[in-house]
C-alpha cells in the first residue's frame, strides 16, 4: 500500500515538480488557489505514473478552509504520511513604504498558513499513530538579504526557526519535521518581462554553479527527506541555492 503525501500550493512550478517527485511512490493530494487547470494535470500526470491523486481548492489563509481539506485528506486516503509546506508568496516593498496590510498578506501565507497547516497535518498524522514527516519550504532570504525583503525574508526566517521547534514538540509522535531553502528556481519568469532574459544572466553570474535551479531538483531534495534514507534527520534547514549565500556581496547595485 502506498503512503499519502499532501503537497501544498501544488499547481505551478515548483509545487508541482514536488508533488510529481513524490508521486513515483506515494499517492498524494494537492492544494491550489488560482492554478485549477495546473493542479489537474498533476494529478493525471500522478495518476499515469499507477498512483492515487486529488486536487483541493484552497488558499493558506483560511484556516477553516485548510483544516476541512486536511481533514478531507486524511480521510480520502486513509493516511497521512507526508506534508510539504509549499504554498507562499514572493513579494518585495521598500521598508519606508510596507502597509499593514501588504505585511499581513505575506504574513499570513508564508508563516501562519505554513504554522497552522502544519499543525492540522501533524494531528491528523498523531492521530494515525505511524509517525510522518512535515517539510517546511523557507528561501535563502532566511539568511541572505535582498533589496526590499523586509517582510518576505522575516516570514521565511521565521519558517526556519518554526521548523526546529515543530520538529522537538513532535519528536514523541514520530513525526520529523525538516526545512528546504531553495535559492533561484528557474519558474519561466524570464520569458514574461522585456528584460527578463538579460536579467536572469546578471543574477546567473553572480552565483557558484552559474544556473537556476529547476524544480525537480527541489521535489528530488523533498523526496529525499521524506524517505527513510532520512530517518535520523529532524530539526535540519537544507538549503539549496546553487552557491548563492557564499560570496559576500550578492548584489551590488542597489545603491
Amino acid at each position: 500500500m502506498r503512503k499519502a503525501a499532501f503537497v501544498t500550493g501544488a499547481g505551478k512550478v515548483t509545487g508541482k515538480a514536488i508533488a510529481l517527485c513524490l508521486g513515483k511512490e506515494y499517492d498524494v493530494g494537492i492544494s491550489y488557489v488560482n492554478s485549477e487547470q495546473g493542479a489537474l494535470d498533476t494529478v493525471r500526470q500522478i495518476e499515469g505514473m499507477g498512483g492515487r491523486a486529488r486536487a483541493y481548492r484552497c488558499d493558506a489563509r483560511d484556516l477553516e478552509a485548510t483544516k476541512r481539506v486536511m481533514d478531507a485528506f486524511a480521510s480520502d486516503f486513509g493516511r497521512f504520511d507526508v506534508l510539504v509546506n509549499n504554498a507562499g508568496i514572493t513579494k518585495f516593498y521598500d521598508f519606508l513604504d510596507v502597509t499593514e496590510a501588504q505585511y499581513d498578506d505575506v504574513m499570513d501565507t508564508d508563516l501562519k498558513g505554513t504554522y497552522f497547516t502544519g499543525q492540522f497535518a501533524a494531528r491528523k498524522m498523531a492521530d494515525f499513530g505511524q509517525g510522518g514527516v512535515i517539510i517546511n519550504i523557507s528561501s535563502v532570504h532566511a539568511t541572505g538579504t535582498w533589496p526590499g525583503d523586509t517582510v518576505y525574508a522575516t516570514a521565511k526566517a521565521a519558517v526556519c526557526r518554526l521548523t526546529q521547534a515543530m520538529a522537538l514538540d513532535l519528536a514523541k509522535h514520530k513525526i520529523r519535521v525538516l526545512c528546504v531553502a531553495p535559492g533561484y528556481i528557474d519558474t519561466g519568469w524570464q520569458n514574461n518581462r522585456e528584460d527578463g532574459r538579460a536579467r536572469m544572466e546578471s543574477i546567473v553570474s553572480r552565483i557558484p554553479l552559474r544556473r537556476f535551479a529547476t524544480g525537480e531538483e527541489i521535489g528530488g531534495i523533498c523526496a529525499f527527506l521524506a524517505s527513510d534514507k532520512a530517518s535520523y534527520i529532524t530539526g535540519s534547514t537544507l538549503y539549496a541555492e546553487g552557491g548563492a549565500l557564499l560570496p559576500v556581496i550578492t548584489e551590488n547595485d542597489y545603491m
